[in-house]
């Protein structure tokens, strides 16, 4: 079979703002309370428990003010630290119970009582059971290969045969505006799930967008999609996120559905690495594209890393792709590799920058 190796390059520069509450502040910070532990013993266990979650080991933190509180349980700064640990591994019914003590006790400083109903209310913003995010980007970028065109000018076509390409199938670049609206909503669980040895939280999340990329002088290739997507995620906190993405996307050449699993291992508290796959069925209208119908499959590794307090995330990311159609000359494989930027300018806006390097072989005669 003859291959046509296809190149495309795109580079994205786009401002997303969140509509709704994002992030919340960490209320860790806030607890402050009177009294300490007097006896060694304690004292260490105490230190341990505070170095073993600055560390992101929580459930061994909980464990080492347990101890210390089955000791002296009038201990209110180790309950006080013990609610908070357990804020950070997403156990949020207990660690509610332990600052609801904290303030119920009357040898509570009043202003350690403050600073628990803050950690409290700032608690309740994280574990909405149901919390619903509308949001909007858009941006402008240049694509160097709109049209899908080989990347040479001259073709084999087999027996020592060489063609010559026509000028309206070389590559065509262009520059394009970019719009995507939609509507995002996460389901916390208020029970916590256990997964090798570890607390974590079980969420499902659901987006309903709309993707608008109007290119210049090129109406003919402009996209607008229409995307669902649903699924279930695991999360222990700083360790590792495990989900599962159900998509559905509609064009007007046609739509597809799939399934994208992902898991992502947390390497510290600032560099993350995600493995992510795709398996999605593209079935296109038979009387735009016949014989283009096709099973998409895709692998990916992203490595990231946040700097200035998270204000700045760097990704790099490669992957491997394969798409097989009805007709050969659409099916093809290759490689993609892509690096990006992201600034937090504000609580919920966002300002980034994305390169991508996608590289193609088709199978068959064009």
């Amino acid at each position: 079979m003859k291959k046509t190796n296809l190149i495309n390059y795109r580079l994205l520069l786009a401002v997303v703002s969140t509509l709704s509450l994002g992030q919340h502040a960490n209320a860790a910070d806030a607890i402050i309370v009177a009294d300490a532990a007097s006896d060694a013993e304690l004292e260490q266990q105490f230190t341990q428990g505070m170095s073993l979650r600055d560390t992101g080991d929580y459930d061994a933190s909980i464990t080492a003010f347990q101890s210390v509180l089955s000791s002296e349980p009038s201990l209110g700064r180790a309950r006080a630290e013990l609610a908070v640990s357990y804020l950070r591994a997403l156990n949020f019914a207990a660690a509610r119970a332990e600052a609801e003590k904290v303030i119920a006790d009357p040898n509570t400083p009043d202003i350690a009582k403050l600073n628990m109903q803050y950690f409290l209310s700032e608690m309740d913003k994280q574990s909405k059971p149901h919390v619903f995010t509308p949001y909007v980007s858009f941006g402008f970028g240049h694509d160097t290969n709109i049209n899908a065109g080989p990347s040479s000018g001259t073709i084999n076509l087999g027996s020592g045969q060489i063609g010559q390409l026509a000028s309206d199938a070389s590559p065509l670049s262009r520059n394009y505006n970019m719009l995507n609206v939609g509507l995002a909503h996460r389901y916390l669980s208020p029970t916590p799930i256990k997964a090798f040895g570890r607390t974590g939280a079980y969420v499902w999340q659901s987006n309903v967008s709309y993707y608008r990329n109007d290119y210049f002088n090129s109406g003919d290739f402009d996209l607008d999609v229409l995307s669902l997507s649903t699924g279930p995620l695991a999360i222990v906190a700083e360790r590792w996120r495990l989900g599962v993405d159900f998509t559905y996307d509609y064009i007007e050449l046609g739509l597809s559905n799939g399934v994208s699993p992902a898991v992502t291992w947390n390497v510290n508290k600032r560099t993350d690495i995600t493995l992510g796959t795709k398996f999605q069925r593209r079935e296109f209208n038979d009387n735009i594209t016949a014989g283009r119908d096709s099973d998409y499959n895709s692998v990916n590794l992203d490595v990231g890393r946040t700097f200035f307090d998270s204000k700045l995330t760097l990704q790099v990311g490669a992957g491997l792709f394969n798409e097989n159609a009805k007709i050969s000359r659409f099916s093809n494989d290759g490689y993609q590799l892509s690096a990006g930027a992201n600034w937090k300018v504000a609580p919920n806006d966002s300002l980034y920058l994305k390169d991508v390097y996608r590289s193609s072989n088709f199978d068959g005669a064009e």
